[in-house]
């Protein structure tokens, strides 16, 4: 008896990164799991594609509001004698993307200042999910509200690579054709979300 062949994750989770490539805020956010090769080329990938036209930026693994949401500097107004504000990594990733390492493992505070974010349209987030047990996981909030979920664990199929120019127009418009089938279409892979077709 031969052994069923299980096609690799890698060519759907390049189709996932290049739609998400050219619109992340549009489709807010990309979920890649398991620390791999494949994973890394693929994020190596992406970040070369958006630096080039939007801000990237990396969130530390262990980070506060006043450098997420940006605050009064108190040595900077000291200084100067009138409150001195700085920019949060919000801010500095704004219309762009912002990476999320170790999201699994996200407070759950940060990961609803994340959620607003992503509500707002503010920035797409990448999260990368390095989680060995499959009930380990980011937080709901954020991974209800992105598009693209990707298990690169068992990839055996990475190179480098880019992500070609062609993929960067993304049309906004969906009639209601496309609704009816997208609403069938999660029904029948059990995605009860509402969220599938906001996306």
């Amino acid at each position: 008896m031969s052994e069923e062949r299980v096609s690799d994750p890698f060519p759907d989770a390049l189709l996932a990164a290049r739609l998400f490539a050219s619109a992340p805020t549009m489709f807010r956010g990309l979920v890649l799991r398991g620390a791999t090769p494949a994973r890394d080329a693929l994020l190596a990938a992406l970040i070369a594609d958006v630096s080039d036209r939007l801000s990237c930026r990396r969130m530390p693994g262990h980070i506060d509001d006043e450098r997420l949401l940006g605050g009064i500097d108190i040595a900077a107004s000291l200084a100067a004698g009138k409150p001195v504000e700085t920019r949060g990594l919000l801010a500095e990733a704004e219309g762009g993307v912002l990476i999320v390492p170790m999201a699994e493992r996200l407070e759950d505070a940060i990961a609803g200042r994340l959620a607003q974010a992503l509500d707002d349209g503010r920035v797409g987030v990448i999260l990368l999910d390095d989680a060995i047990e499959a009930e380990d996981a980011p937080p709901v909030s954020l991974l209800e509200r992105s598009a693209f979920h990707c298990d690169l664990s068992t990839s055996r199929e990475w190179a480098e690579l880019t992500l070609p120019p062609s993929h960067r127009q993304v049309s906004e418009g969906v009639n209601e054709a496309d609704m009816q089938a997208l609403a069938a279409g999660a029904a029948a892979l059990g995605v009860g979300s509402v969220r599938a077709l906001i996306h």
